[in-house]
């Protein structure tokens, strides 16, 4: 019997009418029970045809539904698990729950816990499976339902997060021949998205897009490049994946593997907050092939209406192509132009047939304009100071 928390000299023999159901027949009978030190006794109301009907012990007890103050009582005893003993009096829980604390904790009976365990593991599971397969099948078709207005929030707060630990590059020069090139490539676009792009101060060789029309271009990316033409191509085809809403879709499948992990280690893990620092470059890891081919194919077509070449795009593709073929030697040494290819590469996925239809349309193309004067180009490379 479990110990008493309170002296039992201001409540022994305290006494609560209620209803008494043997379990052997439907029928129920007036009680009136009384608290002792060592449980609850029952008797028949004496115009009820009185009698004795046990002594339940406290530690026997359990409850259809956690002890509320105020509210009904229905109790069962494992000494006699058939009958049933129902308590409105609204003071009778609280005074219960002091001599039997333990079903103040538990909202079921020991049998029922089992089960209510046992289904909300069995819930886990399927929301777990859902997370993890339901979720990236479902990406594209949620992300083609979601309102422009919302995408672009929701691109805002990633971008946020990305570029909050690095410093936006805004040198003024640098930022306007930033904007002519965009407006030139989103110019002949029919969009709702207005295209804003960033270039963060981080050694990092990528660029992505993120929801709402957000690119970033890391600054260990513009470093590499050899001409506006190149940047126009990369512009152009994270351009392709905003249209097609691949970053949408990716922020969705990202955001259903965190849910899965925050159900597995808890919402202070560290895991889940590295998915939400590294969002954009968790969104671009989620492309698959066909992704870049669609992203490759409208980027041609942005090119070839903003009268830019893409040999610049194949230029680029050519090099990133050589350099992460090349041998890493001398030991631990690291090719650090190696390095960068491979960066890039890990995130937008890349063949040689791709390459090909990009040397194909700059075979094509007939007249073609600089993307950018000398000195814009020059402006642009020092954007971050």
């Amino acid at each position: 019997m479990p110990s008493i928390s309170m002296p039992f000299s201001t409540n022994e023999g305290r006494t609560f009418p209620a209803w008494f159901f043997n379990g052997q027949t439907a029928a129920k009978r007036k009680a009136v029970i009384t608290l002792t030190p060592q449980g609850i006794t029952i008797e028949g109301a004496k115009g009820d045809g009185g009698g004795w009907f046990g002594l339940w012990t406290y530690g026997d007890l359990t409850a259809a539904a956690r002890l509320r103050p105020g509210q009904p009582v229905q109790l069962n005893s494992g000494g006699n698990p058939d009958a049933r003993l129902m308590v409105d009096d609204p003071d009778f829980a609280e005074l219960l729950g002091r001599f039997a604390p333990h079903l103040a904790r538990h909202a079921l009976g020991r049998g029922r816990t089992w089960v209510q365990a046992g289904l909300a593991a069995g819930l886990l599971v399927l929301v777990g499976m859902f997370l993890a397969y339901g979720i990236p099948r479902l990406s594209g078709p949620i992300a083609a339902t979601v309102p422009i207005s919302w995408e672009e929030e929701i691109g805002a707060a990633i971008k946020a997060n990305i570029t909050g630990h690095a410093k936006a590059c805004e040198a003024p020069p640098g930022r306007a021949a930033l904007e002519t090139l965009t407006g030139r490539l989103a110019g002949h676009l029919d969009t709702e998205y207005v295209f804003d792009v960033t270039v963060a101060d981080s050694l990092v060789n990528n660029a992505f897009a993120v929801p709402g029309g957000h690119i970033v271009v890391m600054r260990g990316l513009l470093d590499t490049l050899e001409s506006p033409e190149e940047l126009a191509g990369i512009l152009a085809h994270e351009m392709g994946h905003v249209i097609e809403r691949h970053p949408l879709a990716g922020a969705i499948r990202i955001t259903g593997i965190s849910v899965l992990l925050d159900l597995v280690v808890g919402g202070d893990s560290d895991i889940v907050d590295a998915l939400v620092q590294l969002g954009g470059t968790l969104i671009a890891f989620s492309y698959n092939r066909e992704d870049e081919r669609t992203a490759d194919a409208i980027a041609l077509e942005i090119l070839r209406q903003a009268a830019i070449t893409p040999k610049g795009l194949e230029r680029f593709f050519e090099r990133l192509t050589a350099e992460a073929g090349k041998t890493v030697g001398g030991g631990d040494r690291v090719d650090k132009a190696a390095e960068r290819a491979v960066t890039l590469f890990s995130t937008h996925p890349w063949n040689d047939e791709r390459l090909q239809k990009v040397r194909k349309a700059g075979a094509a193309t007939e007249t073609s304009r600089p993307a950018l004067t000398g000195d814009q180009w020059w402006s642009l490379q020092g954007i971050c100071g």
